[in-house]
């Protein structure tokens, strides 16, 4: 099996926990501060295997999203991925992923994050992220291509952790 089967889904879960309303960070307006965790039961991830686990800790650092996430594979395989982004529609670099080197995020409003990821300039997926009113979950929409080159959709469910 190849080795970034699993990155698709691992990447539109990080896209779907960043930026959560009503838990802004004092030193700046990065909103999602705090670790997340994926809903794998509410959670629809296309034909891919869905992993064990994935747990994400956004902190604010510098006017930036700081996201390092730690995924446990459906054969139980840890892999890291990170990046640093601010909400300007401006590629950043992310790293950890086979398939896309760079993250683009854009608020459309309080509740809606917009979502590209690019591998050498090419998009290789898009998501829109949506929060709930009450700061405990998001849901993200999206469109991927797995490691076959087929592109699906896919349904991210996440929550706060405590």
């Amino acid at each position: 099996m190849p080795p970034h089967r699993f990155a698709l889904p691992f990447v539109c879960v990080l896209a779907s926990i960043i930026f959560l309303p009503g838990t802004l960070c004092a030193q700046s307006e990065v909103p999602g501060v705090g670790t997340w965790k994926l809903n794998v039961k509410k959670s629809k991830l296309g034909d891919e295997k869905p992993p064990q686990s994935l747990t994400s800790t956004i902190e604010a650092v510098d006017g930036h999203a700081r996201v390092i996430g730690v995924r446990i594979d459906s054969d139980g395989i840890r892999t890291e991925s990170r990046f640093k982004a601010k909400l300007d529609g401006k590629d950043y670099p992310i790293v950890g992923h086979s398939y896309a080197d760079t993250i683009a995020l854009k608020r459309i409003d309080a509740r809606t994050i917009e979502r590209v990821d690019k591998k050498a300039g090419k998009i290789v997926e898009t998501s829109l992220t949506v929060y709930s009113e009450d700061g405990k979950s998001s849901t993200t929409t999206g469109k991927a291509s797995n490691y076959r080159g087929e592109n699906f959709l896919y349904i991210v469910v996440n929550e706060k952790m405590p």
